[in-house]
């Protein structure tokens, strides 16, 4: 991977030059051609000579602008990938199903606050013991009626 990216930065500074000493004879030709008495100039060179720091330097700057190898194909067939779109995608699911029902509840004018049971006023709340007591009582004279017939009729069934 370094060497490739050192060979393109490379390939890329002699394209460079070759492109600039190409342009450059072409204007030089065209003046010595018109000015004879002219010395031709030669192009200024576009490779240096650089100590190693320098050098480094700049390797590690054309490391740094090089995109990686990974493509995006390995990117989104990694798991950890997979799991967090998975997780997005029921995020993203769990906020419209909370949308919707907040709409639903809007239109029917009803809010989304906890259920807490209204106070109750003496008469309600005496009619709720009344029916309370009314209830208990059938039960346990239903429950008598029941022992009695089966100590009546003197069956094993009982």
């Amino acid at each position: 991977m370094f060497l490739d990216s050192l060979l393109k930065l490379v390939s890329c500074v002699l394209c460079f030059y070759l492109l600039l000493h190409h342009s450059q004879s072409e204007s030089t030709n065209e003046t010595a051609s018109n000015n004879s008495s002219q010395e031709h100039v030669l192009p200024t060179p576009l490779i240096l000579h650089l100590n190693q720091s320098a050098a480094q330097l700049l390797i590690q700057e054309a490391n740094n602008m090089f995109v990686s190898n990974t493509s995006i194909n390995d990117i989104i067939s990694n798991n950890e990938t997979q799991v967090m779109l998975m997780r997005y995608r029921e995020r993203k699911r769990q906020v419209r199903i909370m949308a919707i029902q907040r709409d639903i509840l809007q239109k029917l004018g009803l809010t989304r606050g906890p259920n807490v049971t209204a106070r109750l006023s003496a008469e309600e709340r005496q009619s709720l013991v009344r029916s309370f007591d009314r209830t208990m009582l059938e039960r346990t004279e239903q429950n008598s009626n029941d022992t009695t017939t089966c100590t009546d009729s003197d069956n094993s069934a009982c």
